[in-house]
């Protein structure tokens, strides 16, 4: 209880101070740069001055050729740039999460995940290098989005092996899609500690207590912008079909999913 309150109380006061614009960030971001190796020459503005506050450069927007989006109609191509934490076939109502221990799909969309019972999974871990704006896979319709709060707990390699469910603990924004190749698709956006907000598109920042949001028939494009972490974090999608995902220990946006 403790711990969750400190993690609470540092990630407002971090909300604060990341989007307090000031030329004293400056130096912090120099040292981030340096201290996570970020490859500034992809993004649309590589000089830091051009950035009023460090949540405005950690939500920087890329180059447009530092990713080539081909459009595929039956494609499914990566939302973010980051490393695989886990995918593959959902198994039993359930999936790995690290070290063979499991979470239930149901707990981690917060309602009924049976559909994805015969479906697949992808788990991307952002690191603080990482590009933080998500993009959509393939073609669809958002149907619903749902607000689950909760911890703010690190989403890290080392966190997750030390404690399984996590994702299904953390705070999640979950978008609900249907698709016209891969069926129904849940997209999960896990917060994590120092993650201040999520935001979408067509919605703005998503914060408060838990809430549904129904849409009907929002049409969206693949490789369209959709979301943004405001600091860190995972992204899981759930396809309702089972496919056969690419092998693959990390993706950069675009980059098919598929083998």
């Amino acid at each position: 209880m403790l711990r969750q309150l400190l993690f609470g109380l540092s990630t407002r006061l971090l909300y604060r101070i990341s989007r307090r614009e000031t030329t004293l960030v400056q130096p912090l971001m120099r040292w981030f740069v340096k201290r996570y190796h970020v490859n500034m020459d992809e993004a649309q503005h590589s000089d830091l001055r051009d950035y009023a506050s460090f949540n405005a450069f950690f939500t920087r927007t890329l180059h447009p050729n530092a990713r080539k989006l081909t459009p595929d109609s039956s494609g499914l191509l990566s939302p973010v740039d980051g490393t695989v934490a886990s995918m593959g076939a959902v198994q039993d109502h359930q999936r790995i999460a690290a070290k063979g221990k499991t979470y239930t799909v149901d707990a981690l969309l917060g309602c009924d995940g049976s559909v994805f019972d015969q479906g697949s999974m992808a788990n991307i871990y952002l690191s603080p290098r990482d590009y933080h704006r998500i993009h959509l896979p393939c073609d669809a319709t958002l149907c619903m989005m749902q607000y689950l709060p909760g911890s703010l707990f690190s989403v890290s390699p080392q966190a997750v092996e030390r404690w399984p469910d996590l994702f299904a603990r953390n705070e999640r924004l979950v978008c609900w899609f249907d698709t016209a190749h891969f069926g129904r698709m849940a997209m999960v956006m896990v917060g994590a500690v120092n993650v201040a907000a999520i935001s979408t598109t067509w919605h703005g920042e998503v914060r408060g207590p838990a809430r549904r949001w129904d849409y009907g028939d929002m049409k969206l494009s693949q490789g369209q912008e959709i979301a943004t972490f405001n600091l860190g974090s995972t992204v899981i999608l759930f396809p309702e079909k089972e496919l056969t995902l690419a092998a693959k220990s990390s993706f950069q946006l675009y980059e098919s999913l598929l083998a």
